[in-house]
C-alpha cells in the first residue's frame, strides 16, 4: 500500500538540522568571543606592570601570583589544547604563556627580594615540567586527556583565585591596588563566556574551572566595590571634619554619620 507523502513528516528532521546548525553557529561565535575575552584578561595586568616599571607600585604591595598564575595556567592549557586538538584553546593560551613569561620577568627585575621571587619562579617552572612529563611518560596517549584536563583545571583555579590571596590585605589597608580591577572584571567575563563554550562543546574540563573562575571574579569585584565605597565614605567624612586625614588609617572602619 502506497502512502502519500506528507510534508509534515519531514518537520522533525528539518527542525533537528536547524538546531544543529544553530548549535554550531553559537559554538563558532563563542569560540571566537571567549578567546578574545581571555586575551583581554591576559593583557589586563599591563596596567599594574606599567606602574611597577614606573615606580608607582612596588613588589611589596603587588603580589607575583597573578602574573605567575598566567604563565603556569597557560602552559598547562597549551598542552591540553594540543591533546584535544582545539585551536580556540590552543591559540589563546600560547599567547597568554608568552605574556605570562613577560609579566613574571618584569616583576623579577623590579623585585625587592630577588631570592624569594627566584624561588617562586623556580617552583612554578618545576611544577609545569614535572607534571606534564609525568603524565606523558606514565600514561598512554589515548588516556592522557582527562589527566591533562584536571591539570588545566588546577591551573585555572590558581589563576582565577590568585588575587583573592590579597583580599585580607586589601580590606585591612583599604587599598585595592593589590587586586587590580581590570583583571577581576575580565576574570568574571572570560569565565562566563568559556563556561558557555564548554557547555556547548560538552567539555567538563572547560566548564568546571571557568564557572568557578567567573564566581571568584565576581567575589573580587564585590571586595573592590566595598573597599572603594569605604574610601569614598571616608573622604566625604574627612571633608566635613577639617583636620581629619583624607585617607583612612590602616585597619580603620568607616561609620556612617
Amino acid at each position: 500500500e502506497n502512502r502519500e507523502f506528507n510534508p509534515s513528516d519531514s518537520e522533525p528532521f528539518v527542525t533537528s538540522l536547524e538546531n544543529m546548525a544553530e548549535h554550531e553557529v553559537l559554538k563558532v561565535f563563542l569560540g571566537i568571543l571567549a578567546p578574545l575575552s581571555t586575551l583581554a584578561l591576559f593583557v589586563s595586568p599591563f596596567q599594574s606592570i606599567s606602574k611597577l616599571r614606573n615606580g608607582q607600585l612596588t613588589t611589596q604591595t603587588l603580589p607575583i601570583f597573578p602574573f605567575l598564575g598566567v604563565a603556569v595556567n597557560c602552559a598547562w592549557w597549551t598542552v591540553y589544547g594540543l591533546a584535544v586538538v582545539d585551536y580556540s584553546i590552543l591559540s589563546i593560551n600560547v599567547t597568554g604563556l608568552i605574556l605570562g613569561v613577560y609579566f613574571t620577568t618584569v616583576y623579577y627585575m623590579k623585585s625587592m627580594d630577588k631570592e624569594m621571587t627566584r624561588s617562586q619562579i623556580l617552583i612554578a617552572a618545576v611544577a609545569i615540567f614535572s607534571t606534564v612529563t609525568c603524565i606523558c611518560l606514565l600514561i598512554q596517549s589515548d588516556q592522557r586527556e582527562p589527566y591533562l584536563g584536571m591539570l588545566s583545571l588546577a591551573g585555572s583555579m590558581m589563576l582565577f583565585g590568585s588575587p583573592l590571596q590579597a583580599t585580607a590585605k586589601v580590606i585591612e589597608t583599604r587599598n585595592p591596588d593589590s587586586m587590580p580591577l581590570p583583571f577581576s572584571v575580565m576574570a568574571a567575563v572570560s569565565g562566563g563566556l568559556w563556561t558557555l563554550y564548554g557547555l556547548i562543546a560538552e567539555d567538563k574540563f572547560v566548564v568546571i574551572p571557568n564557572s568557578i573562575g567567573c564566581f571568584l571574579g565576581c567575589i573580587q569585584l564585590l571586595v573592590i566595590f566595598f573597599v572603594k565605597r569605604s574610601q569614598t565614605s571616608y573622604s566625604a567624612l574627612a571633608r566635613e571634619r577639617p583636620g581629619m586625614s583624607a585617607k583612612p588609617p590602616v585597619g580603620s572602619h568607616v561609620n556612617k554619620v
